[in-house]
């Protein structure tokens, strides 16, 4: 009986020993999984300074066993890089490369850094109104915000040039009397200032005052260019004469006796040529002028007491500087006779009235001729002013 149960028993341990013995093979580790490249998310990508982009590396196969990358720019004075994020370091271009540390593998991003743009918000003039004299000038002076805005450009202009115009630089030249707005505008933006402009009629500086045994007050001397004439108001236009033909060219002239002025320069502009209560005589001025001189009903064709150029610095008389006339370009009569515009027009007809002096043979008197007919319109003359 005993016999019988110790034999199962040790066929039962034999098999357990077999079960727990090594199959002679063994349990080998997993294998490593190798990487087999690497892409960026951008191949090209834009910062601008003291900003960040994030770059993004992929391994791949996704389940490479080392997935360690490294990083570097070959400009770290433009752009630098830290895993991953490139940081803007100043305007130029930077190569950005991932490199993976299984197989060296690389991949690179091109990365441009710009200049911080620093919007402008705000612009200002120094001056919101102004009062200036003509043939004068005034500087403005605008303030861009913030002081270190990346285009601090601005533009200038005047609504009325006419009046007053401004350079690039601010500077306002006035021309005539009136008002005008100079506008600043800035180039990043449009953002707007101005400055309303008043400009006043300044003395002349030939101006000096005659009273004479009249109720009218004259100037002594006949008006000269000034810069503001000369750049607005003295450029050549052709006139169309009607029925004296025409058209002529007509510009304003200086002789070696004076100053000469286009009919569109008086008749178009007398309140800017003579200033204040000033104004372009009519014809009657000059006929109460010759008559409270010399007596008498009539003013014309009269010998008279009208100063010559021998004598043209008495403040009693009236200086007749023989500047002729201009006529297409030319000067004639100089040194003979002097001609000065009336503002009276003569009736149906392209003329004007004027004032004819000249010299009588020389000998130091002179002969008026207030022209009731009217002189051509195309002609240039000389310019009194009256009060």
């Amino acid at each position: 009986m005993k016999t019988r149960l110790f034999f199962p028993i040790i066929a039962f341990a034999a098999m357990m020993l077999i079960a727990c013995e090594p199959s002679g093979k063994g349990t080998e580790e997993e294998k490593d999984i190798a990487v087999a490249g690497v892409s960026l998310d951008l191949s090209k990508g834009v910062v601008t300074t003291g900003e960040t982009i994030t770059l993004k590396a992929t391994v791949g196969p996704v389940d490479a066993t080392n997935q360690k990358v490294t990083w570097s720019s070959d400009d770290t004075a433009i752009a630098t890089v830290d895993d991953g994020v490139v940081t803007g370091v100043k305007a130029g271009s930077a190569v950005i490369t991932v490199t993976t540390e299984d197989g060296g593998f690389t991949d690179e991003c091109v990365v441009e850094v710009l200049d911080k743009v620093i919007v402008v918000t705000n612009v200002s003039l120094d001056e919101t109104e102004a009062t200036i004299e003509t043939d004068s000038t005034l500087q403005l002076t605008a303030t861009v915000l913030p002081r270190d805005a990346t285009n601090l450009a601005v533009e200038w202009s005047s609504d009325n040039e006419d009046v007053a115009t401004v350079d690039q630089n601010g500077l306002v030249n006035a021309l005539m009397a009136g008002t005008a707005t100079i506008t600043v505008t800035t180039e990043d933006g449009g953002l707007t200032a101005t400055c309303v402009l008043t400009v006043e009629m300044g003395e002349h500086p030939v101006f000096g005052i005659a009273s004479f045994a009249t109720d009218k007050t004259w100037v002594t001397g006949s008006l000269t260019w000034s810069d503001a004439v000369v750049a607005t108001r003295c450029q050549k236009e052709d006139y169309d004469g009607g029925v004296y033909g025409g058209p002529f060219n007509v510009d304003c002239r200086k002789s070696a006796h004076g100053d000469m002025f286009s009919w569109e320069a008086v008749s178009q502009n007398q309140d800017f040529l003579c200033p204040g209560e000033w104004r372009v005589p009519t014809n009657q001025d000059f006929c109460d002028l010759d008559k409270a001189l010399n007596g008498g009903d009539s003013c014309v064709n009269r010998n008279n007491n009208w100063d010559s150029l021998a004598n043209y610095t008495d403040p009693e008389k009236w200086d007749a500087r023989y500047t002729g006339y201009a006529y297409d370009g030319r000067i004639l009569n100089e040194g003979v006779y002097g001609y000065f515009w009336s503002i009276s027009s003569a009736e149906g007809s392209g003329s004007a009235i004027f004032l004819g002096i000249y010299d009588n043979q020389g000998n130091g008197t002179c002969m008026t001729h207030p022209n009731a007919s009217g002189g051509y319109k195309y002609l240039g003359m000389s310019l009194r002013c009256v009060k």
